[in-house]
């Protein structure tokens, strides 16, 4: 059995990504925009309501976006880099961050 030169050894270890150093700053850019845009998305106006069940949502919703957020984007920047992860989120950002109450 040989061993993996580092060529081979970033190539396996990063997956989807170009090595490691790539996974990482997906990963860090991921929860970190991640956390923003499930912050504002679960806390904005579209879980907003005119009775006190508004305010609750919203204290409900801000937390959890926030959670699951950091969440998605961190595994999400592992698995394919910050360049996949920075469109995947602006695209989800654009699709939900824009709704309104109806």
């Amino acid at each position: 059995m040989r061993d993996l030169s580092n060529t081979e050894i970033e190539v396996v270890a990063g997956g989807w990504t170009h090595g490691i150093s790539d996974s990482l700053e997906g990963a860090i850019y991921g929860a970190g925009e991640g956390l923003a845009a499930g912050l504002a998305i679960g806390g904005g106006t579209a879980s907003k309501s005119d009775s006190l069940l508004g305010v609750f949502a919203q204290l409900v919703g801000a937390p959890i976006g926030a959670v699951v957020g950091t969440i998605w984007g961190g595994v999400g920047g592992v698995l394919f880099g910050k360049d996949e992860i920075s469109s995947v989120l602006n695209n989800w950002k654009q699709n939900f961050g824009t709704g309104s109450k109806g």
